[in-house]
C-alpha cells in the first residue's frame, strides 16, 4: 500500500514534459516558462493530479475537492502498464557505443554466416 504518492510523481514529472501528459490524458499543463510567470502555481506533479482528477470527475467525499490520490494511482498504473511511456538507455550505453577501441579484440568485425540455400 502506497502512502505517499508525490515523490514518484515528482520524479515522473521531472522526466516527462507537459506534451507527454497531454498526449496520454488530454490535460494541458503549464510549460516551465508559464510557471515562472505565476509564483502561486502548484508544482507540476500536483497540477497534473488536480487536472486529471477534475477531467475524470474524481472528487473527495468529505470536502468535494479533486481526489489527487486516485488520480496518482491511475498515472502510476499507466506508467507500469506502458500506457504512459518513458524509455531511457541503460547507464553507460551512450558511452560504450561508437568506435572508441573498447577492447573487444575483433576490431569491430562481425562474422557473417553463410546464407541458407
Amino acid at each position: 500500500q502506497m502512502r505517499d504518492y508525490m515523490p514518484p510523481l515528482r520524479l515522473l514529472c521531472g522526466r516527462l514534459g507537459p506534451d507527454d501528459f497531454f498526449q496520454t490524458y488530454g490535460v494541458r499543463l503549464r510549460t516551465p516558462e508559464q510557471r515562472l510567470d505565476d509564483p502561486d502555481a502548484p508544482e507540476q506533479a500536483r497540477e497534473l493530479l488536480i487536472a486529471l482528477a477534475l477531467a475524470r470527475g474524481f472528487m473527495t467525499a468529505t470536502k468535494g475537492g479533486p481526489d489527487e490520490s486516485r488520480a496518482a494511482r491511475i498515472v502510476l498504473k499507466d506508467l507500469v502498464n506502458a500506457k504512459l511511456l518513458h524509455c531511457a538507455p541503460p547507464p553507460g550505453a551512450a558511452s560504450s557505443r561508437g568506435g572508441g577501441g573498447g577492447g573487444g579484440g575483433g576490431g569491430g568485425r562481425v562474422r557473417k554466416e553463410p546464407a541458407a540455400p
